[in-house]
């Protein structure tokens, strides 16, 4: 019994080493300061990509109302305070004004052309954060083949920030009829496994989005089994500060010297805590690969100073040197050398 608690003790006490070493790598990184410019570009970004995002629906889906509240639900979700809608009257942004009737005209092209170029600012500034923090350079590429990336990336993000949400829905959705058939779903109980089952929905929608930027985005090769520590961290992370949004906006709103703008300014606050959340993911994928090196490193020096330390074992009797069973030099070939006797 004392050696268990020994152990988890001492795994406690490794976890809290690995964070704060995670924190070190960010700090002198500066991934605060990357953070806060990665929360600008977004904020900058946002109304482009979304109005990108919500016009193509538009044309894609046509008037089916109950996609489109799915819509509204899963940005809302995900970026709180920022739509108006019937649960958050008091959003930045109506979404009906993001939607260009007139997008199939060569003027609405180049519109949503030039809004998707300035959304693309976002993508960039959270790739190059995260290869920061893996201290990798500056990726060289075509500038064509590099937006062609950058805007398919968007994509992806968004749809998985829609789908996080939509996961959300459907766990809650579905939770209810299988608590009513074993028990009473309305209960404390019920309530708290309801919530339970929705959070860990989200949080694998979300660590595949994490899994997304950490390894796809960034352009960085770095194995499933060094990443997914901080994939899982940085998605239980952003889920947590998704549900807390709501009190972190209404105490920011709280401030009468922000009354004015407060929307904006919770929403910053907001994107930059989740900008934090993100690189300190790659943070600790960074500093886990940097542990498994070391490691091996000092696997192979451990080696090599066995090696060191009994050369005979790789010698012959004679102390030629050669590898035993080698046949290196050839015997007829030793016999031409001077005093070579083969």
């Amino acid at each position: 019994m004392a050696a268990a608690h020994g152990s988890a003790f001492s795994r406690v006490i490794g976890a809290g080493r690995f964070l704060y070493e995670s924190w070190r790598h960010l700090s002198a990184r500066r991934g605060q300061l990357l953070a806060k410019g990665t929360a600008f570009a977004a904020l900058f970004s946002l109304f482009g990509a979304l109005a990108t995002g919500f016009t193509l629906f538009a044309l894609l889906v046509g008037n089916d109302s109950t996609l489109y509240d799915q819509l509204l639900a899963g940005v809302a979700e995900g970026l709180p305070g920022l739509l108006k809608t019937p649960q958050d009257p008091g959003g930045a942004i109506d979404p009906d004004t993001l939607i260009q009737s007139d997008a199939m005209s060569v003027g609405g092209v180049i519109g949503l052309l030039v809004m998707l170029w300035g959304g693309l600012g976002w993508i960039d500034a959270l790739r190059e954060g995260v290869r920061s923090m893996y201290d990798a350079p500056k990726a060289p590429a075509n500038i064509a083949v590099k937006k062609a990336w950058d805007v398919l990336m968007l994509a992806l993000v968004g749809l998985g920030v829609v789908s996080s949400a939509v996961a959300g829905l459907v766990a809650s959705s579905l939770a209810g009829p299988v608590l009513d058939a074993v028990g009473p779903s309305d209960g404390r109980f019920g309530r708290l496994v309801v919530r339970v089952l929705v959070f860990v929905a989200v949080a694998a929608v979300d660590t595949l989005l994490m899994w997304l930027i950490l390894r796809r985005m960034s352009r960085v090769e770095i194995p499933w089994g060094d990443l997914w520590p901080g994939a899982v961290f940085g998605a239980v992370a952003i889920g947590l500060l998704k549900h807390f949004a709501g009190f972190l906006l209404a105490r920011t709103g709280g401030n009468p010297i922000l009354a004015s703008g407060a929307v904006l300014v919770g929403l910053l606050f907001f994107l930059n805590l989740m900008s934090i959340v993100v690189l300190f993911a790659a943070s600790m994928t960074h500093v886990r690969v940097e542990h498994a090196i070391r490691a091996q490193q000092a696997a192979v020096g451990a080696l090599q100073t066995v090696d060191l330390r009994k050369p005979e074992r790789h010698r012959d009797q004679d102390g030629s040197g050669r590898p035993k069973g080698s046949g290196w030099p050839p015997r007829w070939w030793r016999r031409l050398l001077p005093g070579g006797r083969g």
